[in-house]
């Protein structure tokens, strides 16, 4: 998707008064559709050595359900891209437009997760895994 392109919808999103919020999620079901659509153009950025952005990821999750990410539902989309089997953290790779580098809250998780390198070490493991095996 890249990151302009997402910049440009995720604004068209923001200021689209009538496109319905996303409500706060209670099943891992009712998540399933935005959870699905995260991990998808993550792991396309990943094949590509790229970080992805939480813009990107709204716009991911506005695709499949037509419905915007609330601000405070964007950690939680993009901590439920991690599968154990991966072994890694995907999530390492989605970024803020600001920095370029993981949200504020990203390296706790990852330590509460038993990862505890810097961020580009957990970022480049995710590139060299989705580059070569999926």
């Amino acid at each position: 998707m890249g990151h302009a392109h997402a910049n440009r919808a995720s604004h068209k999103l923001a200021t689209g008064k009538s496109i319905p919020w996303m409500g706060p999620v209670s099943t891992p079901h009712e998540w399933s559709p935005e959870v699905d659509a995260a991990r998808a153009v993550s792991i396309e950025a990943a094949r590509h050595s790229r970080t992805i952005t939480y813009s990107e990821l709204g716009v991911a999750a506005y695709e499949v359900t037509g419905m915007k990410v609330g601000h405070n539902q964007f950690a939680e989309l993009a901590m439920s891209v991690d599968m154990p089997s991966d072994g890694r953290l995907l999530s390492s790779i989605i970024v803020t437009v600001d920095s370029g580098e993981p949200g504020a809250g990203f390296l706790p998780f990852a330590r509460s997760r038993g990862f505890d390198q810097p961020a580009r070490t957990m970022q480049r493991h995710v590139f060299e895994h989705f580059g070569s095996n999926e």
